[in-house]
């Protein structure tokens, strides 16, 4: 028999190392987690509460946050909408803007609009 099978022979006859025992405290020669690793258990682990809390929060915040957007894009249109109605408005106001500031002008200059039905004067 060589050397590595009576090895072999000899593990498989040995005990079973016993079964891990939770009570008992780490070796201490085993690794321990640094400070900054997360926690080997979720926060809500032990209150579920908290879990359902959670599970509500995001239930009723999507369809807030959906209905929000919407109101942002219905002002948006209306904002838009009035933008483009008093472009039109002023557009509209020019023509007779320009005319009322040219008979303002001649008016300031000394020349007064004709009425209607008066007779022209000759100099």
């Amino acid at each position: 028999m060589s050397s590595t099978h009576q090895d072999m022979v000899t593990m498989a006859v040995q005990d079973p190392p016993p079964p891990y025992d939770s009570t008992k405290e780490d070796e201490p020669n085993s690794p321990q987690p640094d400070a900054t690793s997360p926690p080997a258990t979720a926060p809500h682990a032990d209150n579920p509460a908290l879990a359902v809390a959670k599970g509500l929060g995001a239930v009723v915040a999507v369809p807030l946050v959906v209905a929000g957007v919407g109101v942002v894009a219905v002002g948006a249109t209306i904002w838009g909408a009035a933008k483009i109605l008093e472009g039109v408005g002023r557009g509209l106001a020019a023509g007779p803007q320009v005319v009322a500031e040219a008979a303002a002008a001649k008016w300031y200059a000394g020349t007064p609009p004709k009425n209607v039905g008066e007779e022209p004067t000759r100099k």
